[in-house]
This record gives C-alpha cells, sequence and structure tokens, in this order.
C-alpha cells in the first residue's frame, strides 16, 4: 500500500481547549489505486497510513476528523475506523440529493459522527445540514453580521457548530459570541499584542527568567536560585523529574541534586518547559505544540549530541515564544543571551537548524511542497513527526501528574 503524507490541525472548544484534531492530508501514490478514483484513493491511502502510524499516537485520546469523498460512503470504506475517534467529515464537493442524505444516514446508524466540512450557508445544503451531527462553517470571509446570521440560521437542538480559518483572537470572540462552540485556526499561536499591556508584568519576570536560563554561563547554582525563588516551580519540576519520563536511579529531592542526576541542558530544559506551562492565560496546545515543534527540530540536528542538538530545541521552542509573551520575537530575542547562529534561524530560517524549523513547521501546516523540497524524505519525516508528537504526549502526562501532586 503507498504511503501518505499527514499533517493535523487542532480544533478546541470556547476555553480554547482541544477536543479533537482534523487530519490534512496528501496521497504519495504515483496514480489511483485500481478501482478508485483519484479523490477516493488518496483518502484510502490516507487511512492506511493512518492505521499504521496510530490514532493514539497521532491524536493522544482525541477523536480525527476525516474527509471523505462520496465514493468512500458509497462503500463503507470507513468502517475501518472506529466510530468512537473517528467523526467523518462530508466534502464540500458532494451533491446535497437524497442518495447522500441516505449514506450519511447509514453511517450514523453505524455509530459515526458526521460532519458537514467547508460549509457554505445555502437552502439547497438542508438536506445534509438536517442529517448532519457538527456543521464547519467556511468563516473566513464572513462578516461579523454573516456570522451571527449563519449560526441563527442553523442552531438546532443536538447540533454543533464549528467556525473554520480563524486566524485572529478578535475573529474567535466574534464567533463564540455568535454561537459557535468550536473553532478551528491557528488564532492561539498568534501573539495577542492588543492585550500586552495588561501583562506586561508578568510576561517581564518570565522573560527575565528565561534570558538567565539562555546564558551560557549560567551554573546550577543560578538555576536553583531561579526555580526555588518560585515554589510551585520547584515542587513541580521535582515531580516532573521524578516522573517516568526519566529513567533515573533513585529520586531527586533538590535543584542541585536534580542537576547533577540529570545534566545542565536537559534540567534547563525542564525549566523552560515548566515556566511556560505556568503561562495560565495561553491555551495548553500552544505549549505543546511549541514541544513538538522544538522535538522535532531536535530530530533533525546533526548526529552530534548535547551543544547543536540543545540549539536545535531551543530553535523550535522559541519560535513561538511572540504567542507566548505579546511580543515580537525581533524585540525578545535582542533581551535573550542567544548566538546570532540560532536567532538568525529563528527570524529568518536561516541556516540548518533554519531548515530545520522550516520543516517542522511545514509538517504543522500541511504545506506539502515545503516537505518535498526539504532535505529529508517526506516519509521519513513523517516518521520523525509522529514520535515527536508521542513525546510530546509523555511530557503532557508528566506534567499533569506534577502538576495533581503540587
Amino acid at each position: 500500500m503507498p504511503h501518505a503524507l499527514i499533517a493535523r490541525q487542532p480544533i478546541v472548544d470556547g476555553d480554547v481547549r482541544v477536543v479533537g484534531y482534523e487530519l490534512l492530508y496528501r496521497g504519495r501514490q504515483s496514480g489511483p489505486l485500481a478501482g478508485f478514483d483519484g479523490e477516493t484513493a488518496t483518502a484510502t491511502v490516507a487511512i492506511n497510513t493512518l492505521l499504521d502510524l496510530g490514532l493514539t499516537a497521532v491524536a493522544g485520546e482525541h477523536p480525527v476528523f476525516v474527509n471523505l469523498t462520496r465514493a468512500f460512503f458509497e462503500r463503507e470504506l470507513y468502517l475501518a475506523l472506529p466510530s468512537s475517534r473517528v467523526v467523518l467529515e462530508v466534502l464540500e464537493t458532494v451533491e446535497p440529493d437524497q442518495g447522500m442524505v441516505a449514506l450519511m444516514r447509514r453511517a450514523r446508524a453505524l455509530g459515526y459522527r458526521v460532519a458537514l466540512d467547508d460549509y457554505v450557508h445555502s437552502e439547497r445544503m438542508a438536506p445534509l445540514v438536517a442529517e448532519a451531527d457538527i456543521i464547519k462553517v467556511e468563516a473566513l470571509d464572513l462578516t461579523e453580521r454573516e456570522m451571527f446570521e449563519v449560526a441563527r440560521a442553523l442552531r438546532r437542538p443536538g447540533l454543533t457548530l464549528l467556525a473554520e480559518k480563524i486566524e485572529s483572537r478578535e475573529r474567535f470572540e466574534i464567533a463564540r459570541e455568535a454561537g459557535f462552540e468550536l473553532f478551528q485556526g491557528w488564532f492561539y499561536a498568534r501573539p495577542d499584542l492588543l492585550r500586552r499591556r495588561t501583562l506586561q508584568a508578568d510576561r517581564a519576570t518570565l522573560l527575565q527568567v528565561l534570558a538567565a536560563i539562555e546564558d551560557p554561563d549560567v551554573d546550577f547554582d543560578r538555576i536553583g536560585e531561579l526555580v526555588e525563588h518560585n515554589l510551585a516551580l520547584s515542587h513541580k519540576l521535582l515531580r516532573y523529574v521524578n516522573s517516568a519520563l526519566f529513567t533515573l536511579p533513585q529520586e531527586v529531592d533538590s535543584i542541585r541534586h536534580a542537576c547533577s542526576m540529570l545534566g545542565i541542558e536537559r534540567v534547563r530544559t525542564c525549566v523552560l518547559l515548566l515556566l511556560l506551562s505556568e503561562v495560565d492565560d495561553k491555551p495548553r496546545e500552544l505549549m505543546f505544540n511549541a514541544l513538538s515543534r522544538a522535538r522535532l527540530c531536535q530530530m533533525l540536528a546533526p548526529q552530534e549530541r548535547g551543544e547543536v542538538e540543545q540549539s536545535y530545541f531551543t530553535v523550535g521552542l522559541f519560535s513561538l515564544l511572540d504567542a507566548y509573551l505579546d511580543r515580537s520575537l525581533e524585540e525578545l530575542l535582542e533581551e535573550i543571551p542567544l548566538s546570532e547562529d540560532v536567532k538568525r534561524a529563528i527570524l529568518e530560517h536561516a541556516g540548518e537548524p533554519g531548515a530545520a524549523l522550516e520543516a517542522a513547521i511545514a509538517c504543522e501546516r500541511a504545506d506539502w511542497s515545503a516537505l518535498e523540497a526539504g532535505a529529508v524524505e517526506p516519509e521519513q519525516l513523517q516518521r520523525m513527526y509522529v514520535s515527536a508528537l508521542e513525546w510530546t504526549r509523555r511530557v503532557e502526562r508528566a506534567l499533569i501528574r506534577a502538576e495533581s501532586q503540587r
């Protein structure tokens, strides 16, 4: 079976908590599979790739939304996917006739939830709307008034409204006020510069700590002093280090002990991600997005260990720092003692670390042309991307355990 390239985009609720992922995919076969049209062949290859990679590896415990053609519904090829984990999306190109209505009813009778993808409001779509569990409204070009009108026209008991292509916090707030319950887009990963004044003090403190940790001359005592100023953070770090994420011969009971057991670079990484997790007005998905990006960059580093690998991790992690601190990356990097090569990689995607960052972003955004043009084969990059997601899930579980024991 040929392979497919798969990316995912988070779907969040009104509190910006992840409730699922839409799978974005493209087939890698040289031609359509026997007996299938091109689109159905692509979906078939993607499903097989998904099953090969594993649903949990790609999406954790969350459901996935998968775009399917009419032929996929007609042949009931979705039966390979568990109904408890998958939402079937009807493409916007499907003809809204009674045959499609019957196919949607059949899928729902088998326990699947069905969504209409890229929905544009019109009376001709009414037969499919009546059978849908979720409607994904294309919100990019809607005015504020139109967003309210569409939500009002569609609203009914049992139907969930999802606003797609929400690219700013302002649009998210409008869609939520209009009555949409789920949201898709990269709004949470963009700096909210309008809120900077009210958050500046907290962000300044965080930046000071980050700057100190990035100082190449920092030592164990200084890291311990920084962390111990925040009792909750100190306690969380020790819980985190003692979690199943690290295989240690004994428990650690102090920051100095943690440093001696793990080494300065691993403790530095722990402190960085725990500091980011302390920012409680930013969605958790932003942190996990930054971590999976950092991990993939690290995996793309040359085979050398230590400093080179850590610099790639820093490039990935800090590439989303503007969204955390609500300031431009240019400003922020002026205040952190990073090397010029690392700064250029973050700002300009320059050099090999910059190329790794571009590859990581391409994986997240399903930028297939960038993946094809990269130095790493797309299939190999796909495996590394999924491995980075699995690593991030382990970090997430360790953080949750650490927080529950505070």
